[in-house]
């Protein structure tokens, strides 16, 4: 009979679910006892199972949260971006008297972002009264519109020797100095070696005479040996308050 040994598969199957096949079957024909280092680690195995299935739900849950997160980071990034809030070339912490920054910069393709900065660095560099610079971002026979004379003044000695002229009667220690100068909004338009920009120009003056002015700037500019430089300007200052 083989009934004791049905009983004792039934009892072992109540007492472990993990028994093994190998274990059900010696029991069931009296093959041999089941040892217990088979019945330990089938166990052991039923245990670490459901630890690493759970350990790779966290491992997943944490590579999905990290990946979210770098996204949202970006999408951060480029919201201020596209908001303007860091397109801004200033020099806040400048020794120099007159404050210079340029604002708004919402550039169409990399190169008119080149012409902009290029624009800037001039502005800034005529505030300090750093001619030389200035020079060496304009080309030899550029031009500008004086419209208070409805004069056209040519070439580089000449057009350097007028904003000089223009600058010394509100440089810092006069009646009037100039305190700041912006360009906000510039908008720049290429077209191979050739760019023209538009742009809100703001200049506050302080002393006795405080006043804001501002003009509808026109900037043309080519591209020489690789280096965008200011070939004619047009400017028209008027005061605002």
């Amino acid at each position: 009979m083989k009934t004791p040994n049905l009983l004792k598969v039934l009892l072992m199957s109540k007492l472990s679910q993990s028994a093994s096949l190998f274990a059900v079957v010696a029991l069931t024909y009296g093959l041999a006892a089941v040892p217990a280092n088979v019945l330990a680690a089938d166990s052991a195995a039923a245990e670490t199972k459901p630890a690493a299935t759970a350990a790779v739900k966290t491992e997943a849950k944490s590579e999905t949260k990290t990946e979210t997160k770098t996204e949202a980071n970006i999408d951060s990034h480029e919201h201020r971006k596209d908001s303007g809030e860091a397109c801004m070339i200033s020099d806040p912490g400048q020794s120099e008297p007159i404050k210079f920054s340029c604002t708004n910069i919402h550039p169409n393709c990399s190169e008119s972002e080149k012409v902009i900065e290029t624009l800037a660095l001039y502005a800034k560099a005529y505030v300090h009264q750093d001619y030389k610079t200035c020079a060496e971002y304009m080309t030899d026979d550029i031009t500008t519109f004086d419209v208070l004379k409805n004069k056209l003044i040519v070439g580089k000695e000449a057009v350097l020797a007028d904003m000089k002229a223009r600058l010394d009667k509100s440089a810092p220690g006069t009646d009037s100095p100039l305190l700041s100068y912006t360009i906000d909004h510039p908008l720049a338009q290429v077209k191979g070696n050739k760019a023209c920009v538009n742009c809100i120009g703001i200049k506050v003056y302080g002393g006795k005479h405080p006043r804001t002015m501002e003009s509808h700037s026109n900037y043309v500019f080519i591209k020489e040996d690789g280096k965008w430089k200011k070939s004619h300007f047009t400017t028209n200052w008027k005061k605002v308050n």
